[in-house]
Order: C-alpha cells, then sequence, then structure tokens
C-alpha cells in the first residue's frame, strides 16, 4: 500500500493522475505537473521553466510545494496561494492534444503510453522518447515530451514493459529486449494516422541512449539520434566507473578505489565473456572475508558479490550478462541521421570524456555529415545543476528527492531547436 493511501483524506496515486497536465495562471506562470516513479517511489513535482519542485499530498485535491505554495485542484482548474496568501488561478494549458494509446511490444504483452499531439494539420514530425534505466513510466518523460509538442513536434512516451499500464515481465535496464519494445514504439508511429512516418526522431537518455541506436539501426530512415547523458562506453565500463564513484562517496580511501576498480573489470569480464581468472578468484576471496566491503558496496547493486558461494559464481554466472558488452560505437558509426549528445560535466554515473572521445571517434570514421557534441558545466548525470556551496551528496539528496531542482538555462530551446531544424519546421 501507497503511504499516500493510508489516510483517506490524502491524494492517492490515481487521484494525482487525474491533475497530470500543464495549467496556464493568470500570473502568466505555467506549470507542468507530473511525476517520478509510481506508488511508494512516487514523487510528485510540477516543472516551471528550468526548475522541478516537489509537491507533497495533503487533502485528496490538494498538494504543498516545496516552496511553500498550497495547489488546490478543481477538474481542470488549479488554485495557487504562496505564503503571502497571494491567490493565482489557472485552467489546463491547451498547447497540443494527448491521446492515450497501447500497442503490442515485441512478445506477448501490451506497451501503454500517451502521445502528445500537436494542434494544426496532420501528419506531424514527432519523437519517440527511450527511458532512463530506473525510470520506468512515461510520467517523467513530460518535462520534455511538453516541450517538443508544443513546438511542433509530437512526443510518444510510454511505460516501460511490466511498469505502469504496460503488460508484461518487468525490464530494468536490460538493452537487448528493450531494443525490440522501442522498435516496436516505432513501428506503431510510423504506422499512426496523424504523424508523418518519413520524420520520427529516437531521443535516449542514459541508458535509452543505448536503447535509441538499437532502433535507429533497424530504421536508417530516422530523422534524427538525440543523446542525452549517454555513455559511448559499454555498460560494464560504465558501471565499472560508477560503482567505484559510489564506494568513494561513502568513504573507500584510495587503496580501496583502486582495488574495486580492478575487481569490477576481472569480474565483469566474466560475466560477460566467462573470464575466469586466479586474480579474479582472490580478489572475491577478500571481497567476502573482509567486513569493510560490506559497506563499501552496499549501495552499488553489486552486493551479491558478498553472500553468494565462489564456487556458484564460478559456476553459474559466466556470460550471465550479454548486455555488459553492447558496444555503442559500431552503432553511431553505421548512423546516416544527424545526432546530438549532450552531457553534464559532473556527470559522476558515467565517463564523459571518454564517452565523447569514442562517439566523436566513431562519427569522424564515418565521415557523419552533422552531428553535435555539447556540454554543461556544472551538471550532473540528469542535467540537474549542482548549487554552489554545497556538498556532492547533499547534492545529490536534494536532487533524488526533487528538491527545488533546476536544469541549466536554454536547455530545452536547443534541444527543440536542433530537432526543428533536422526536422524542417519553421
Amino acid at each position: 500500500m501507497s503511504p499516500h493511501d493510508a489516510d483517506a483524506n490524502v491524494m492517492s496515486d490515481e487521484q494525482f493522475r487525474m491533475f497530470i497536465r500543464a495549467y496556464q495562471l493568470e500570473s502568466g506562470r505555467r506549470l507542468l505537473i507530473t511525476r517520478k516513479g509510481l506508488g511508494d517511489e512516487a514523487i510528485y513535482f510540477y516543472a516551471e521553466q528550468y526548475a522541478l519542485v516537489r509537491l507533497t499530498p495533503q487533502a485528496n485535491r490538494q498538494l504543498v510545494s516545496a516552496r511553500g505554495e498550497l495547489l488546490t485542484f478543481h477538474a481542470a482548474n488549479l488554485q495557487l496561494r504562496d505564503a503571502q496568501s497571494n491567490g493565482d488561478f489557472g485552467r489546463e494549458a491547451q498547447d497540443y492534444r494527448e491521446e492515450q494509446v497501447t500497442f503490442a511490444g515485441s512478445e506477448p504483452h501490451t506497451l501503454a503510453g500517451s502521445l502528445l499531439i500537436p494542434h494544426g494539420d496532420d501528419p506531424h514530425p514527432a519523437v519517440i522518447l527511450y527511458h532512463l534505466a530506473n525510470v520506468h513510466e512515461r510520467d517523467y518523460y513530460r518535462l520534455y515530451a511538453d516541450h517538443f509538442a508544443r513546438n511542433g513536434i509530437a512526443a510518444l512516451i510510454y511505460d516501460k514493459r511490466g511498469h505502469g499500464d504496460s503488460t508484461g515481465e518487468a525490464l530494468g535496464s536490460q538493452i537487448y529486449p528493450l531494443i525490440e519494445d522501442a522498435d516496436a514504439a516505432f513501428r506503431f508511429l510510423q504506422s499512426h494516422p496523424q504523424i508523418d512516418p518519413q520524420r520520427i526522431g529516437v531521443w535516449g537518455m542514459s541508458n535509452g541512449g543505448w536503447v535509441d541506436l538499437g532502433v535507429a539501426a533497424r530504421h536508417p530512415d530516422a530523422t534524427f539520434v538525440m543523446n542525452l547523458s549517454a555513455s559511448g562506453v559499454p555498460p560494464s565500463h560504465q558501471e565499472q566507473i560508477r560503482r567505484v564513484n559510489v564506494s568513494r562517496l561513502v568513504g573507500a580511501s584510495p587503496n580501496q578505489l583502486a582495488f574495486l576498480d580492478t575487481f569490477w573489470q576481472l569480474l565483469f569480464a566474466f560475466l560477460i565473456h566467462s573470464e575466469w581468472t586466479p586474480e579474479l578468484e582472490t580478489a572475491l576471496a577478500r571481497i567476502q572475508q573482509e567486513p569493510v566491503w560490506r559497506v563499501l558496496l552496499a549501495d552499488t547493486g553489486g552486493a551479491w558479490v558478498l553472500d553468494v558461494p565462489i564456487a556458484e559464481i564460478k559456476r553459474e554466472y559466466g556470460s550471465a550478462w550479454q548486455d555488459g558488452g553492447f558496444d555503442p560505437a559500431p552503432y553511431y558509426a553505421q548512423l546516416k541521421c544527424p545526432v546530438l549528445c549532450l552531457w553534464g560535466e559532473d556527470d559522476t554515473v558515467l565517463p564523459v570524456a571518454e564517452s565523447i572521445d569514442q562517439i566523436q571517434a566513431a562519427l569522424q570514421a564515418s565521415q557523419h555529415p552533422d552531428w553535435t557534441v555539447r556540454t554543461y558545466p556544472n551538471a550532473t548525470h540528469l542535467l540537474y545543476l549542482n548549487r554552489a556551496n554545497v556538498d556532492e551528496q547533499t547534492n545529490e539528496a536534494m536532487h533524488d528527492q526533487m528538491q527545488d531542482v533546476h536544469f541549466p538555462a536554454g536547455l530545452f530551446d536547443y534541444l527543440t531547436a536542433w530537432a526543428k531544424q533536422r526536422l524542417r519546421l519553421p
């Protein structure tokens, strides 16, 4: 049971869903009400220009913002009062229309989503938004889809298989099955009567930046590839770096970090290619025998190695992680459509400089005519800005909980302007 359901007078996930939309206020403010996650994991927030502000449910039609504003909903209307009791009223912003859609996935399951369709004559150019590894439902991606739709580009967002309203066995970050479903989404848009099948681009963030490459490889007529915080190296190398960074944040010493860096490299080589070595066996024995590693691995996603017997790992886990060897460079090398890649310079999840080098080398080798790479100072993996004079862990906690976080100014305008140019929109 969600904590929002514990009190019948507090707004539930299902009730909140009725208010997910953009509102135009009399003061000129425009708020996009949406959420990240569902149930116990749900974080409600509004997006205003380049800020994300957390919302906490109160009564079943009321939320309080992290800025101290009280939001009260009446059907498609919104009343907002700030700390000075100033009232602001708004109605649903009708900048585009939204169609609830379903389409068949790659197996006997159904994917459910929302298609944001601009006003004006059909058919429309479109973009499909592909998921982060751990944000599975559609509503977070409205942040970006809203801007595309307001600028004449239809945007498809959908729930990942086994999440939200999509059926089937739940997927997390498995690249190859996600490509199959992502391809189904592309083919669905190609057949949609209000979409121009010759002008469909793909957008991916983080894990989605590997997935959309798989789709573009199957559809050379894709109009563009737009990747945000996408790794230019295989998942195994990215995870090696990310897990060492997590251990650094919880206090690992330089010597411990150097050991972990080598350990993850050895273990991933085994998980991908069944490369078992005496060095790996020795490292695993040390990990399991010394108590300090339980603390240092707790938040990495790799703590399972502490409790699985070494003989079982050797017998059962070889070649168990095929996705770990996914190499994006050859996919970039075969792209013919325009490519945009953006990163935050403070990204600790992936190696930004190495990703840029690998992607640029692939595109240069293929003599690709239209590609752009760009970084944003002081921005993280999700392109949230770190606050000055706030330590790394506090910034990360604020971002994770949507405590009044900000994107770089101009980010959304840049994305839509770049896409419109490639789609030949005014």
